[in-house]
C-alpha cells in the first residue's frame, strides 16, 4: 500500500541521512500532537518570550514546538545568551530530560522540545541549515512512531509573529494533499525595531525586492517562481525525506531545499494570512534578510541606490524558457542573443536540452527533465550573468515601475 511505501521511504531516510534521535525516551510523551513547528535559536533572548506568548494565543494543547538552540563557535558570550534562552523556555512549564541534550517542556497550552546544540557547538561551517535539519529530523521520527499525527511540519524563525490561522494549513489541502511537497506562507516585514530611517527604508525596499524577484520569475514563466524563506515553510514529511532533509549549510539552506522539493512534488502558495517578520540588522547568517538590510542601509547612508535585476533581464530568461519550449515542441526556434548563447553553451545548457529531448518519452517528460536541470539556482546564475555582462542592475523603484509596463506590453 501507499502508506507502507511512504513509511519505508521515511524509515530509510531516518536510518541513512537523518540526525540520530533513536535513543530518546519516547515514553515521556503522554499525548499525540496535531501540529509541529521547528525553530532554530541562536542568541534570541529578545524574541523568545514574545514568540512563546504569541504561539500560546494561536495554538492548541496538541501543538509541539521544537526549538534547536545552537552555535558554531566556542564563544562564551554566545553560550551564556543561549543558556539564558534555554532557561526561559524550560521555566515556561514542566521540564523532563528525555536525552542528555533534549528536554520536553509540557504546559496547559502547547508543549516544547528544547534541543541543546550550543553546549557542544557545531562545526565552523555548519549553522542554521543543520539546526533546521536537527529539528525537522526529530519531527520526522515523532511522526513515524505516531506521536505526531500530521503529514506536514512548519519551519520558521524566532523573529516571526504568527497569525491566528498559522497552524491551519492542512485543513486547506483537499485531494492533492499527497502530491504537495511544500506550502509557502506569505509574509510582511515589520520595521518598528529598526533604529534609523535608513534601516527602515532598507527593509521596506528589500521586502519589495523579494516580491519583485518572485514576480519577475513568474513573468518569465519560470516554474521556480516562489519565495524561498526558511521562516515561511510548511513541508511534507514524505517529500522532506525524499529530498534527504535540509542541507547543513550556514545559509541558503531554505533555497536549496525548496529547489529540490519542487522537482519531486508540488509547491503551493498558502491561502492563509501572512506571517510578520520583525526586521533586524543581523550578522547571524552570511546572506539573507539581516545582512541584506545592513548592506542596503549602508548604501542609503552614502547616498547610493539599491540596485536589482532589471525587468529586461527577466525578459531574457523568458525568451530562453520559450526557446526550450520551441525545441521540445518541435516548433520554429526563437533567437537567443549570441552573448547568452556562449554562456549557455559553457554551462552545458544545449547538451542537456538535447539529452532531455532524445532520452525522455513524451514532451511533458522531456520538459520536466530539463526544468529539473535548469533549476532555480541555474536560473539565478543566468540572471547574474545577464546583469553583469548585458543589462545592468537598476534602482528598485525604477525596476518595479518598469516591470509593470513590461508586463502590460508582453501579455
Amino acid at each position: 500500500s501507499l502508506i507502507k511505501i511512504t513509511e519505508n521511504l521515511i524509515s530509510k531516510y531516518l536510518k541513512h541521512w537523518a540526525e540520530d534521535f533513536s535513543d530518546i525516551d519516547f515514553s515521556c510523551f503522554k499525548k499525540k500532537y496535531k501540529s509541529c513547528l521547528v525553530v532554530p535559536l541562536f542568541r534570541e533572548i529578545e524574541n523568545i518570550r514574545g514568540q512563546i506568548e504569541n504561539i500560546s494565543r494561536i495554538s492548541s494543547d496538541r501543538t509541539l514546538v521544537v526549538y534547536v538552540i545552537n552555535q558554531n563557535s566556542d564563544s562564551k558570550a554566545h553560550y551564556n545568551e543561549n543558556l539564558e534562552t534555554k532557561n526561559i523556555i524550560i521555566k515556561r512549564g514542566h521540564a523532563v530530560k528525555i536525552r542528555e541534550d533534549v528536554d520536553l517542556v509540557t504546559n496547559n497550552d502547547f508543549d516544547m522540545l528544547v534541543v541543546d546544540r550550543f553546549t557542544k557547538p557545531f562545526g565552523e561551517r555548519d549553522g542554521v541549515g543543520l539546526a533546521r535539519k536537527i529539528g525537522a529530523d526529530l519531527a520526522v521520527r515523532l511522526m513515524l512512531i505516531g506521536i505526531l499525527d500530521s503529514n506536514f511540519f512548519y519551519s520558521s524563525d524566532a523573529d516571526v509573529i504568527f497569525p491566528d490561522d498559522y497552524f491551519k494549513e492542512e485543513d486547506q489541502l483537499g485531494s492533492v494533499e499527497n502530491k504537495i511537497a511544500i506550502i509557502i506562507k506569505d509574509f510582511i516585514h515589520n520595521t518598528e525595531n529598526l533604529g534609523s530611517n535608513f534601516e527602515k527604508d532598507a527593509l521596506i525596499d528589500y521586502s519589495k525586492y523579494l516580491k519583485y524577484f518572485r514576480d519577475g520569475l513568474k513573468f518569465a514563466k519560470s516554474c521556480y517562481a516562489y519565495h524561498t524563506i526558511g521562516s515561511c515553510l510548511c513541508i511534507s514529511f514524505e517529500h522532506y525525506s525524499k529530498a534527504r532533509g535540509f542541507p547543513k549549510k550556514a545559509a541558503g539552506e531554505d533555497f536549496y531545499l525548496v529547489n529540490k522539493l519542487n522537482k519531486i512534488g508540488l509547491v503551493r502558495d498558502s491561502k492563509l494570512q501572512p506571517l510578520t517578520i520583525i526586521g533586524r540588522i543581523s550578522s547571524r547568517v552570511p546572506f539573507g534578510t539581516g545582512p541584506s538590510v545592513s548592506e542596503i542601509s549602508k548604501r542609503y547612508m552614502s547616498g547610493e541606490p539599491y540596485l536589482v535585476y532589471a525587468p529586461k533581464a527577466f525578459l531574457e530568461l523568458k525568451k530562453i524558457l520559450k526557446y526550450v519550449d520551441s525545441v521540445i515542441e518541435g516548433h520554429e526556434r526563437i533567437r537567443i542573443s549570441s552573448k547568452i548563447e556562449i554562456f549557455l553553451k559553457k554551462v552545458g545548457f544545449f547538451d542537456q536540452l538535447k539529452r532531455s529531448v532524445e532520452t525522455c518519452k513524451g514532451k511533458p517528460t522531456a520538459k520536466k527533465n530539463f526544468n529539473d536541470w535548469f533549476d532555480g539556482l541555474r536560473q539565478l546564475q543566468l540572471l547574474n550573468f545577464v546583469s553583469q555582462e548585458m543589462i545592468l542592475k537598476i534602482p528598485i523603484d525604477v525596476a518595479i515601475e518598469e516591470m509593470k509596463r513590461l508586463t502590460n506590453d508582453v501579455r
